[in-house]
C-alpha cells in the first residue's frame, strides 16, 4: 500500500505543487481586484468582478500551468464558468447582498 501511495506522489506531486500555485495566485487576484474595486463601487459589484476577473487569470493559469486537456478552449470555459458561477448563485452571492442590507 505505501508503495503505490508513494509512486502516485513520485507522479503527481509537481502538478499538485502547480496547482496550489495557480489557485493561490487566483485567490491573491481576486482579493487585490475587490480591495482596488472597493473604494469606487459599491461591496457587491466589487466583489462580482473580483470573481469573474480571478476566474478568467484561473482559466488561463490552468490551462497553461496545471492541466492537460483534449477539449477545446471554449468547452473549457464554459465548464469552469457553469462549476464557478452555479454555486455561486444559488445562495453565496443571495446571501452576501443580505448582509450588505444590514
Amino acid at each position: 500500500m505505501w508503495k503505490n501511495i508513494h509512486q502516485v506522489l513520485d507522479r503527481y506531486a509537481l502538478s499538485l505543487v502547480v496547482y496550489f500555485i495557480v489557485a493561490g495566485a487566483s485567490a491573491l487576484i481576486e482579493w487585490t481586484t475587490f480591495f482596488l474595486l472597493y473604494a469606487s463601487l459599491s461591496p457587491f459589484t466589487a466583489a462580482i468582478a473580483a470573481f469573474f476577473v480571478a476566474t478568467a487569470v484561473n482559466f488561463v493559469l490552468s490551462r497553461r500551468l496545471a492541466f492537460r486537456s483534449n477539449r477545446s478552449g471554449g468547452q473549457e470555459f464554459v465548464l469552469l464558468f457553469v462549476l464557478r458561477v452555479c454555486p455561486k448563485t444559488s445562495g453565496g452571492i443571495t446571501k452576501f447582498s443580505e448582509h450588505e442590507a444590514d
